[in-house]
């Protein structure tokens, strides 16, 4: 039903006057003469206009109804990615086979040669920067150039420059000038008889064979000395702490677990201590000779310095037999050179080689893996040149040891210096000039009186028995 307005349609309207029906049908056809469709004006008013323009007229302008859209069109504009910069460098004078760490906000870089390097991070625009150097290489030192700014470009400026660090020397045990003696203590506080052996655990304690007190002492890595195993009475006892005896213990060495071994020199035997105290004999009759075989029927001559390799096996320098020996966890004893020679001292490098050095003789050997032996550095005269291979020189090597970059540190008991030969053969002098004497210092400010052997930790700090003024030193790396 279709709905006029002002018509009454609904049912139940009262009938009408015939009159007054007439009159409606009148009234609703001129509603449906104002009813025509849209399409049907607008083709009357095109109709008008073509007969205006046809006589003469101008013809008006017809507007169309406007089109509805069928989707919104977006006003917003795109909204441009915020800036960001590339930052990196160059880094020199980094030496073969050493790593740095370089530091930006929350990333680490781990750099192994020199040239170019770039950070993962970029940086946005106008953000602040700052690089810096977290972990320095093994003995050298390296600084940072142009490392600080505010990012507007990409950056690759950064300069970082790596040289030779200085040895700083301390006392770390024990006082200069006050004598002899066992007594425990901090630092100073401390006294030795006769330090001729150290090594150094994973974390960071000292061992030290006092040879002369027949003692094995132990330095916590802020200077605490105590005596782990032995006393003043020489012998020959297995048992706990003081109620073992060693006699002339010159070396020790100690493994990945914290156990301790020990070269009991004049009992003949190797010995070990296990991170309690508790004293038993790994390998060795007691009698004096050469054989190989099982712990008990096994014998040494002398053995006077230990080594571990990186799978916690263990050499000896036999001095008297002059043999380098291996022994394995159960004890079982085996040659494995014959030098010839009274051996001194002895290290064991990543790749298997071990390293020596004879009594009276001025040279650094090597022993590879395939049992050939060659002279690695020194000449056959005694001096203190620094160089490469035998152009360097050395005054009576007396003990070895070897950083975790795999460079030996050799200390002279004739020089009474401390030197470092890389994996290159290249021999440099840390610290010590051929005078003896005990004074702290940087480099050959410094002096010893006869430094027996080395030890180095994690961090390239070197420990030496300074077997004559019985003081524990102390090489720390710093910038020049």
């Amino acid at each position: 039903m279709v709905d006029f307005p002002g018509v009454a349609t609904q049912p139940g309207d009262l009938p009408q006057h015939p009159a007054s029906t007439a009159s409606r049908t009148a009234s609703r056809a001129t509603a449906r003469a104002g009813r025509q469709p849209r399409a049907a004006i607008g083709l009357t008013m095109l109709s008008a206009a073509l007969l205006l323009a046809a006589c003469g007229g101008e013809m008006p302008q017809v507007t169309e109804p406007a089109a509805v859209e069928a989707t919104a069109t977006s006003t917003t504009a795109t909204e441009q990615p915020a800036a960001t910069y590339r930052l990196g460098g160059t880094v020199s004078g980094l030496a073969a086979g050493l790593t740095l760490q370089l530091q930006q906000a929350s990333e680490t870089l781990t750099i192994e040669a020199n040239g170019p390097f770039e950070f993962a991070t970029p940086l946005a625009e106008g953000a602040g920067y700052a690089v810096s150097v977290t972990g320095q290489p093994m003995w050298q030192h390296c600084s940072v150039a142009s490392g600080t700014g505010v990012a507007a470009a990409d950056l690759g400026q950064i300069a970082v420059s790596c040289g030779a660090a200085v040895a700083e020397v301390t006392t770390f045990a024990g006082t200069a000038g006050a004598g002899t003696g066992t007594q425990d203590g901090t630092g100073p506080a401390a006294r030795f008889m006769g330090p001729s052996g150290t090594a150094v655990d994973r974390a960071g304690n000292v061992y030290v064979a006092d040879r002369d007190a027949n003692m094995i002492r132990k330095i916590t890595p802020d200077g605490v000395v105590t005596t782990l195993a032995g006393n003043l009475i020489g012998g020959y006892t297995d048992g706990p702490g003081a109620d073992a005896r060693f006699d002339s213990p010159y070396g020790v060495a100690v493994d990945s677990a914290g156990t301790v071994y020990v070269a009991d020199t004049f009992n003949h035997r190797i010995r070990k201590i296990t991170p309690a105290g508790d004293v038993s004999t790994l390998a060795g009759s007691g009698a004096t000779g050469i054989s190989d075989g099982p712990a008990s029927s096994a014998s040494f001559n002398l053995p006077i310095a230990l080594t571990l390799d990186q799978d916690d096996q263990l050499y000896v320098a036999d001095y008297g037999s002059g043999r380098i020996r291996k022994v394995t966890s159960a004890g079982d004893v085996t040659t494995i050179a014959n030098i010839a020679s009274s051996l001194l001292d002895l290290a064991v490098a990543a790749d298997g080689a071990v390293y020596f050095i004879i009594e009276d003789d001025q040279q650094l050997y090597r022993r590879a893996v395939n049992g050939d032996i060659t002279v690695f550095a020194g000449s056959t005269n005694i001096g203190a040149n620094d160089g490469t291979g035998t152009a360097a020189s050395f005054a009576y090597p007396r003990g070895l040891g070897i950083d975790p970059s795999g460079a030996l540190i050799l200390t002279e008991s004739g020089g009474n210096r401390i030197r470092r030969i890389t994996s290159d053969a290249v021999v440099t002098t840390l610290a010590g000039t051929s005078g003896a004497g005990s004074l702290d210092g940087r480099g050959t400010a410094a002096s010893f009186n006869v430094p027996a052997d080395a030890a180095v930790d994690s961090q390239g700090n070197i420990y030496i028995p300074d077997l004559y003024n019985a003081l524990i030193r102390k090489l720390t790396p710093v910038a020049p």
